[in-house]
């Protein structure tokens, strides 16, 4: 066993749980198995990840009908950290294994807010710490979780994070005017430190982990919407992706450089407003059918899809980008 400790303190956590009923509280709060039913809504926010096979368990004809599994590996799942086996090494403990999970229960005392914080592992022990300034009594105390955006948090802990500034593009096409084929996928990780260009480093969170060209098709592992302010970071995340992949060297030119971004930029947004608008569209009409979902998760939705909209309409005002109506 990685932690001596850890057996004793789930049979109290176990307790502590039924006593306060929480893994039923978390059954019927959860959206994802609150659309259990209506299989075209969940499969249009789920095709909004690129892990959606990661939710797949949670889908059931009806909510009686989800299994113990789903609940209890979404449950568990919202509230684990990895870490490495060099970091367990340091505290004495052995495995076999590259990466363990470990349940972290008194996260749900500590909310999350993309401008807190973020956690901080020390060296010595791997023990998490985080830093929440002096607030009133009553106040939620804050960290930063991961790098998540409203979709993330609303699939993964049944929230939608307002406080986030970007947005993953959904997974899609994009295509280059010169005929290349670009996919888009919305994996989290982002590129190791050692392989940021030094002019890049202030932006590594919004760098794709990878980047790989097969003749005229390009994988691309990430693309961010980032705040309107911020709108030269798209600029430079397209930049580098481009001059990566570039073996013809048509982006030498830095003309043809500034109207590729403009193009591919024009894709992804109008691409995302239209996933969105879709979404938000099927959620009216659902609460409007005979068999409509639950009023929250409805509601829910239909937040989830204003935010975005909401989002991309600012970048797209601030870039001067053109969005179909």
């Amino acid at each position: 066993m990685l932690n001596p400790y850890a057996k004793n303190i789930m049979y109290l956590l176990a307790y502590l749980y039924n006593e306060c009923n929480k893994i039923n509280s978390w059954k019927s709060s959860y959206p994802l198995f609150a659309l259990a039913g209506h299989e075209d809504l969940i499969n249009k926010i789920l095709s909004a990840r690129s892990n959606s096979s990661s939710y797949l368990s949670c889908k059931a004809n009806k909510i009686e009908n989800v299994s113990e599994e789903a609940i209890l590996h979404s449950f568990f799942g919202s509230r684990t950290m990895s870490f490495s086996d060099k970091n367990l090494r340091k505290i004495g403990s052995k495995t076999k294994n590259n990466i363990e999970y470990a349940f972290i229960p008194i996260i749900d005392l500590v909310n999350h807010h993309m401008e807190a914080s973020s956690f901080k592992r020390d060296q010595k022990t791997d023990n998490l710490r985080t830093f929440t300034g002096i607030g009133k009594a009553g106040r939620e105390i804050f960290t930063q979780y991961n790098l998540d955006d409203p979709v993330i948090t609303f699939l993964l802990y049944g929230f939608i994070d307002h406080s986030s500034q970007w947005i993953y593009s959904v997974p899609l096409i994009l295509k280059t005017k010169i005929g290349i084929i670009i996919k888009i996928d919305n994996y989290v990780k982002s590129i190791s430190q050692n392989k940021v260009p030094n002019h890049l480093l202030g932006i590594t969170d919004y760098l794709p982990a990878n980047i790989t060209r097969e003749k005229n098709n390009v994988f691309v592992s990430k693309l961010i919407i980032p705040a309107a302010t911020d709108f030269t970071v798209m600029q430079a995340v397209l930049t580098y992706i481009l001059t990566s992949i570039d073996i013809e060297g048509v982006y030498d030119n830095v003309f043809n450089l500034e109207s590729e971004i403009k193009n591919l930029q024009t894709q992804l947004i109008n691409c995302n407003k239209e996933f969105w608008e879709r979404l938000k569209a099927m959620s009216f009409s659902k609460m409007e059918s005979d068999n409509p979902p639950p009023k929250f998760v409805s509601d829910q939705l239909i937040e989830l899809s204003e935010f975005c909209l909401s989002h991309i309409r600012n970048y797209s005002s601030n870039t001067a980008l053109l969005i179909r109506n």
